[in-house]
């Protein structure tokens, strides 16, 4: 079986999983429902501009991807820019690799992703797949709100909402994926000619972090942690945490904070200004303290097989500051996000308790 093969099983297997959000596509659509679908999908991801290309059935993700149907959910058209934004930053060395390389959204409980190169049975795979959780997306949609929120100043002051609510929505959504948790996305009272912009802002800042997340399980395809991850996998649907042993974990923990500096080092490859550097981190880094703060919450760690997310994000930090200026905007950056975490994280146990 190769990886796309397995793909869409994994998702075939997900379509009747009790925690699946439903957000299926339907059995035999027309290719007018699938266009009109796809294009709403992409308009929604603020990546209306790939329609044209996708709808031509060029894209090779798409074309290995098709099944029963030409397009996908919106979260296939999310899966296929994400491989296509991993193409821009690692390189063309990978495009062999890349290129064998499925990504899928599935139901994950509280596991945000992994990455495999063998199936169910264990077989090897013709290539890797890269597994996300199905509510990340969202979640981190909701994470983002929270920053937006934050940051309104001015005459947009007035829109500002309470950032700790999506905050904790956010967390909800990861834990207990609802599509009822989707209503708080948008921005409620904001003028629609402010909103696109809220929304824009909104989007590229869980995009960011999503291509964060990618990079850094392609980060393990590249190099070459098989074993290790045949171990996430089995984690990632085990009903309870595996026990490796300390010299196992540690092993894994050095392999977690390999990707998660390689991913980095390819985030910050792209052309962009040294502001623009430290935004895209300061995402990130917020992502990594919200995922420390939800394993407080519950009362334990969600994998042992990785590092403390806490952990991550500092070290993430420290390799930041040798590959960009730590001036003052940068220090400001840091300490505003690390603020607003803190302060969230409080108020947010008085909205939703653990």
């Amino acid at each position: 079986m190769d990886a796309f093969a397995y793909a869409r099983t994994l998702q075939q297997q997900a379509a009747g999983s009790p925690d699946a959000w439903h957000l299926i596509r339907i059995a035999n659509p027309s290719d007018e429902d699938e266009k009109a679908k796809l294009k709403s999908a992409l308009d929604f991801l603020g990546e209306s501009d790939r329609y044209e290309f996708l709808a031509s059935g060029q894209h090779p993700l798409e074309a290995r991807m098709a099944g029963d149907t030409r397009f996908g959910t919106m979260l296939d058209v999310l899966a296929a820019a994400l491989l296509d934004d991993v193409r821009g930053f690692a390189g063309p060395e990978w495009e062999s690799r890349l290129s064998a390389t499925a990504l899928v959204f599935v139901p994950l409980r509280d596991f945000a992703g992994y990455c495999t190169g063998r199936d169910g049975a264990g077989a090897l795979l013709g290539g890797h797949v890269i597994v996300l959780h199905e509510g990340l997306y969202f979640s981190l949609k909701l994470l983002a709100k929270a920053f937006v929120h934050e940051s309104l100043e001015g005459d947009l002051v007035q829109y500002r909402g309470a950032p700790h609510m999506p905050y904790a929505a956010a967390a909800e959504c990861f834990l207990r994926p609802r599509a009822a948790l989707l209503d708080m996305l948008s921005f409620e009272g904001v003028p629609p000619e402010i909103e696109g912009v809220l929304a824009t802002v909104q989007t590229d800042i869980a995009i960011v972090t999503l291509q964060f997340i990618v990079l850094h399980e392609f980060a393990h395809i590249a190099a070459g942690d098989l074993a290790l991850m045949d171990q996430y996998a089995r984690q990632a649907n085990a009903a309870e945490p595996l026990d490796l042993g300390s010299d196992r974990r540690d092993a894994h923990w050095q392999a977690e904070y390999r990707a998660d500096e390689t991913a980095l080092r390819w985030l910050c490859g792209s052309e962009r200004s040294q502001q623009g550097h430290w935004t895209n981190f300061i995402a990130i880094y917020a992502f990594f303290r919200w995922l420390a703060d939800i394993e407080t919450r519950i009362g334990r760690t969600f994998c042992p097989l990785h590092p403390p997310p806490a952990l991550r994000g500092e070290r993430l930090l420290a390799i930041m500051k040798t590959l960009m200026d730590f001036d003052d905007d940068a220090q400001h950056r840091v300490a505003w996000a690390t603020a607003c975490s803190t302060r969230w994280a409080v108020d947010s146990r008085k909205w939703m308790p653990p």
